[in-house]
């Protein structure tokens, strides 16, 4: 078969199809999706080092802290999503990622700034406000959290983390109708969401409804089976629906179940609870005695967990224990309520440096070696001619090294 013969017509259009995917390819390699899909291939130690030499890259920047993220590099990985931010401001997911990075860190304050900034220049983003409202909510600030949800659901009414929000900062606020409403609106945009059924089934527990409850839990259960506070909700709507102690047998397993999937985090604490109080009503105290002194090594600070151990004990007969606990109890107590107050002092009054010098010796008292030396740091800071509070910073800095546990930073 003779090939056709290629006329000089045929080669200029090839020539110029080719030149032209040159100029496409050339364009598109040199674009933003071209530079992120070279900034992908860079392997890490190499893109570490691009990013010292390329400081004004903030696409780098940002690839880099995905990719800390994802190793469990949390303070480097908010470092990164925070340059890529500055260099960026209006780069939403940047803040979004340092507010998550830094939650996840317990870094509350760099959340809460983060927040606020991808607020500020998302102009109203529906993503921004819900981060906002999550770092209230890990704080406790309820109120400040459930009005960030709401301008989300107004930005954006199909937002279903949302309105997950609303919901949850109603429960907290114990409006148990609002939750409801606004927990059913969360699974209805995204029924495959376990932890929106979830806060639905806690929502209808809270308002005395037990039928939905289970409903609600069901699903949750079905949409991830290993979900430990699942199955303590479970646990729970099961003790409260019980109408003999027989009903009780069923509770028992599903708490049970539930501790074991969540031992080592924070968040056994509640199983625990919960299963300790199903042991008191069984009778069953020295069992109750155990998953108390479990919570409470889980939340050290809870005076429910703290009285709950007092009465197994007293119903063990053990009244001595008891009282050395009620005394130790009511000691710990009394030190954070003067810690509060003392804290509130210094904020309205900074200068007073002797006020930094009681809370020094507040913490020392305690053996909160780290917290008593940044505070010695910032007394010498202020005032470092103060020879006496320099040697009370070396003596605290020994005693911090000699210490075997860190407490955690101011």
């Amino acid at each position: 078969m003779k090939l056709k013969k290629i006329t000089s017509k045929t080669k200029r259009k090839i020539i110029l199809s080719a030149l032209a995917l040159c100029i496409i390819g050339t364009g598109w390699f040199f674009s933003s999706s071209g530079q992120q899909w070279r900034l992908h291939r860079i392997e890490t130690p190499d893109l570490v080092t691009y990013t010292v030499q390329h400081p004004e890259d903030e696409k780098a920047f940002f690839e880099l802290a995905q990719r800390l993220e994802s190793q469990g590099f949390k303070g480097e990985a908010v470092n990164s999503y925070l340059a890529a931010a500055r260099l960026a401001p209006e780069h939403t997911e940047a803040w979004l990622g340092a507010c998550r990075v830094a939650m996840s860190a317990d870094d509350g304050e760099v959340a809460l700034d983060a927040a606020q900034k991808a607020v500020q220049f998302a102009a109203g983003k529906s993503s921004s406000l819900v981060a906002l409202g999550s770092v209230y909510a890990r704080g406790g600030l309820w109120e400040k959290a459930l009005d960030a949800y709401l301008q989300a659901t107004k930005s954006d009414p199909q937002n279903a983390e949302a309105w997950d929000g609303v919901g949850e900062a109603s429960l907290q606020r114990k409006k148990s109708e609002e939750a409801i409403a606004s927990a059913l609106k969360a699974t209805q945009l995204d029924e495959k969401q376990g932890r929106f059924w979830l806060h639905l089934a806690q929502a209808y527990r809270a308002g005395g409804d037990l039928p939905h409850a289970k409903e609600a839990i069901l699903r949750t259960v079905q949409l991830d089976r290993r979900s430990g506070a699942a199955l303590t909700e479970m646990g729970i709507i099961a003790v409260q629906s019980a109408k003999s102690s027989g009903d009780f047998l069923g509770a028992e397993p599903l708490l049970r179940t539930a501790v074991s999937l969540l031992t080592g985090t924070p968040r056994v604490y509640e199983p625990c609870y919960q299963l300790g109080q199903l042991f008191l009503i069984e009778k069953k105290y020295a069992q109750a005695e155990a998953m108390f002194r479990q919570a409470l090594e889980a939340n050290p600070k809870d005076e429910r967990s703290q009285f709950a151990l007092v009465r197994s004990l007293m119903l063990q007969g053990r009244s001595s224990e008891t009282f050395v606990l009620l005394e130790r109890f009511e000691n710990e107590r009394n030190y954070r309520q003067g810690l509060a107050q003392l804290k509130m002092r210094i904020g309205r009054e900074p200068n007073r440096l002797e006020l930094l010098e009681q809370l020094a010796q507040l913490y020392e008292a305690q053996g909160e070696w780290h917290n008593a030396v940044e505070v010695w740091k910032m007394c010498v800071k202020k005032s470092p001619n103060r020879s006496d509070w320099r040697k009370k910073l070396e003596a605290a800095q020994s005693q911090e090294l000699k210490s075997p546990q860190k407490t955690p930073a101011l």
